[in-house]
């Protein structure tokens, strides 16, 4: 068993990963790649701000496959000649119809740790941008633009004739009175055609965009995405609004038929049931993303029953499931609702993710939320399990590990250290892993007090010759220091 092992704090620690040419770019794994791209100091990114030649050049790229659509560059977006081109092979088009800070330093710039005599975007990655992210975003958007010439824009999308995919991005300024024409032309024209729809937003902005007779145009829709913006997120009763009735229920139910991954986040669990109960069954159901807001009133603290009508049809169908928790506060009950809910769905599930917060906090648990699943072989289909955003105690997972790591194949755990008893449950008990993400979690008080040697803890987790896993990946942070800074990055690849 060979090892790398590669320590990340910018982009000079990395020499032999630098790319030279499009192939040594092909070489590089994406994740790792991704990671390189963090580390680009400031002056390189204020350097890339002026991309506009530099993105049309790619949008005429032959392997050119996805659009992002916002103010400014709708109109050249339909009259330049290029697009005569793209129309036949554009496949995804992402959509943010108004201006908002955060696009001031948006993640679409192509950014590449390159020395300061090679800042004039070099070939090789122009071909490797256009051939492997296949990603042409506007220029920056300014707070003057509008949406008219959306109007034109959705006179252009007939000839887009394999487009796939649209992301809508709507925040909090309500965009112009064309942009409800330029989407009914757009569900018109190529509804038939779209296989994902994408939405975030606020709840008072889905009239907007989830147009009940439009619904139906999306003949070919698989996976629907509703995701609301985290700071509006306030108590249950925001979930049970008239527009959410009217307008959420009669859109999903035009789609049952044919979604195979739906995505609700967040949702009260007042109104979870009742979403199901309205929109009942969706008999081609694979993948279930479900944010659970559990609330501080006396009403929403009740022990919650998952909606057993969605169950029964969907419980040994689906097999991508994923509970998050949005808590405003602590609540004894909050376990026992994403344990429960994820029992009923265990036999079929392939791949959970599922936060388990109060496993650290093992006094306020209530007994019920304590039970597991006493026999594997309801398990045999559970293949990656993700405890996420969390920070876990250790002797509470070697607790899960006998019941849920049979069949394991890929595990992701933050956890506060390693020490040698885990590392054995975890070899013991996870006999076909593969994959393993550790992200350790800790104060600066902590660090301080215990000596912390990551070169120890990587000795332990790599001290197994007989262990078959292939990918390795540790993660260091501070909570007290901005991630990037205080951070550090361990990687493995195991040949």
């Amino acid at each position: 068993m060979s090892v790398r092992l590669v320590k990340v704090r910018d982009s000079k620690s990395l020499p032999d990963l630098k790319p030279r040419s499009a192939a040594a770019i092909e070489r590089i794994p994406m994740e790792i790649w991704y990671h390189i791209l963090s580390f680009i100091p400031e002056h390189y990114r204020r350097f890339l701000r002026g991309v506009n030649r530099f993105l049309h050049e790619i949008a005429l790229d032959e392997m050119y496959k996805e659009i992002r659509l916002t103010t400014r560059n709708a109109t050249n977006f339909v009259r330049a000649d290029r697009n005569q081109i793209l129309r036949h092979r554009v496949r995804h088009i992402s959509i943010q119809p108004e201006f908002f800070p955060e696009t001031l330093y948006p993640p679409f710039i192509p950014t590449v740790p390159v020395r300061k005599s090679r800042l004039c975007f070099p070939s090789f990655f122009k071909k490797w941008y256009a051939r492997k992210s296949r990603v042409w975003k506007c220029p920056y958007p300014t707070p003057e633009n509008n949406l008219d010439e959306l109007e034109i824009a959705g006179e252009s999308l007939a000839g887009f004739s394999k487009l796939k995919q649209v992301n809508i991005t709507i925040y909090s300024v309500d965009p112009s009175p064309s942009f409800s024409p330029f989407l009914k032309t757009l569900w018109v024209t190529r509804g038939h055609l779209l296989q994902t729809l994408s939405v975030n937003l606020t709840p008072e902005k889905m009239a907007i965009v989830l147009d009940p007779t439009m619904a139906t145009e999306l003949s070919c829709l698989t996976t629907f995405e509703l995701r609301f913006r985290d700071s509006h997120i306030p108590d249950y009763r925001y979930y049970n609004r008239p527009i959410i009735r009217s307008t959420l229920l009669p859109f999903a139910q035009a789609l049952r038929e044919t979604l195979t991954s739906l995505t609700i986040y967040p949702c009260s669990q007042t109104y979870l049931g009742e979403f199901f109960k309205a929109v009942g069954n969706f008999p081609e159901l694979k993948k279930l993303n479900l944010g659970i807001l559990i609330c501080e009133h006396a009403y929403a603290m009740e022990e919650w029953e998952p909606p057993m009508n969605f169950v029964d049809r969907h419980g040994a169908s689906v097999e991508d499931l994923t509970i998050h928790k949005a808590l405003p506060g602590e609540s004894t009950h909050s376990p026992w609702v994403h344990h429960r809910f994820a029992h009923h769905f265990l036999p079929a599930v392939r791949r959970l993710c599922i936060d388990v917060y109060y496993m650290r906090h093992g006094s306020g648990i209530s007994r019920k939320a304590r039970r597991t699943p006493t026999n594997p072989e309801m398990l045999r289909a559970l293949h990656t399990l993700v405890f996420a955003d969390v920070v876990l105690d250790q002797d509470k997972v070697r607790e899960n590990l006998p019941i849920s790591g049979k069949f394991l194949r890929r595990l992701e755990l933050t956890v506060d250290y390693i020490t040698a008893k885990f590392m054995n449950a975890l070899v013991a008990t996870t006999p076909q892993l593969e994959e393993l993400r550790l992200q350790y979690q800790y104060t600066m008080e902590e660090q301080s007090r215990t000596p912390f040697s990551t070169e120890m803890e990587m000795e332990r987790v790599t001290g197994y010759p007989d262990w078959k896993i292939r990918y390795l990946r540790i993660a260091l942070h501070s909570e007290k220091c901005p991630e990037g800074h205080a951070s550090e990055e361990w990687m493995q690849l195991i040949a």
